[in-house]
C-alpha cells in the first residue's frame, strides 16, 4: 500500500517499509519514522553505515533488487495519512507516534507535529439547528 505522509511517498510490502528518493528514482528501506521534536526522521541507520558500498541505503544486494522491482508501484494513487505506526508508537496526545529518545513530549512540540489538526471531540460553534438558521 503506498502513502502520502508527509509530503513523501512510503510504501508498506510484505511488513517492509519504503520511503521513495527522488534524487535515486528508487524506493529505499527505511526501519522506522520517528518525531524528534521539530521534524520527521526516517531511521535508515541500518542500511547507510558504509557510505563507501556501492549497496549504500540499501543494505544488501537482496534489498537493492526488491527495492528496483517496487519502482513501478510509484505511480499508484497514494492514501493520504496523517500518522504511521512504523516501529514502537506511544500515545502522543491524541494521536499513537513514534517519538525518538530526545524529542520533548509537551504541548508546543505536540502543535508543530499536527500543524493545527488535532482531533477532538468537541462540536463547532455555530452549527446548531435553530430557527433563525432553518430558512
Amino acid at each position: 500500500m503506498l502513502y502520502d505522509f508527509n509530503d513523501q511517498l512510503i510504501l508498506e510490502h510484505k511488513g517492509w517499509w519504503f520511503l521513495w528518493e527522488t534524487a535515486w528514482d528508487s524506493f529505499r528501506p527505511i526501519n522506522n519514522v520517528e518525531w524528534n521534536g521539530t521534524r520527521f526522521v526516517f531511521d535508515d541507520r541500518e542500511y547507510c553505515s558504509d557510505p563507501t558500498s556501492p549497496l549504500y541505503g540499501y543494505g544488501t544486494e537482496v534489498m537493492k533488487d526488491l527495492c528496483d522491482l517496487l519502482g513501478d508501484s510509484r505511480h499508484e494513487i497514494p492514501e493520504e495519512v496523517d500518522c504511521l505506526r512504523i516501529g514502537a508508537p506511544e500515545w502522543f496526545y491524541d494521536r499513537p507516534m513514534s517519538l525518538s529518545s530526545c524529542a520533548p513530549r509537551d504541548l508546543a512540540s505536540w502543535k508543530r507535529m499536527s500543524k493545527g489538526n488535532h482531533r477532538t471531540c468537541r462540536t463547532h460553534r455555530g452549527r446548531k439547528f435553530t430557527r433563525r438558521s432553518w430558512n
